[in-house]
């Protein structure tokens, strides 16, 4: 196994890893910051998707930075050894962003008392069209 074939598994675990956890903290986010924006789904699943595309470009630009490697690999023991470090340098990173995440979370939940109170007012029809 040579230093490309490591250089590929390396990019598709990490990349799918990075995809996965996104899509769950996409979600559970979207659930938490619309709690926590009294109700407005949409204020909560545009900050949600503002998390991951920030986690998404944290996590890509990492593993794209830490795919370097000047070890050489003559066998698939040594290619193995360095795929493992590179993953878990990977993993503590997409650790890491998810407790950054989850923290930056608390704090705006803490800091709104568990929710920030949103006015809402209907609309009457004429206002709409104009008449």
């Amino acid at each position: 196994m040579g230093i490309v074939t490591v250089y590929v598994l390396y990019l598709v675990i990490s990349v799918v890893l990075t995809i996965v956890t996104a899509t769950v903290l996409t979600r559970s986010g979207k659930t938490f910051l619309t709690r926590v924006f009294g109700g407005d789904e949409a204020l909560g699943q545009a900050l949600s998707r503002l998390f991951a595309v920030g986690f998404y470009l944290l996590n890509f630009g990492f593993i794209i930075l830490a795919m370097r490697s000047s070890a050489t690999v003559h066998g698939t023991r040594q290619a193995m050894d360095l795929l493992s470090v590179k993953l878990g340098e990977a993993l503590l990173i997409i650790g890491a962003l998810h407790l950054l995440n989850v923290l930056v979370l608390a704090r705006i939940s803490r800091r709104s008392g568990g929710l920030i109170r949103t006015e809402w007012r209907p609309v009457s029809r004429g206002s709409i069209s104009g008449r």
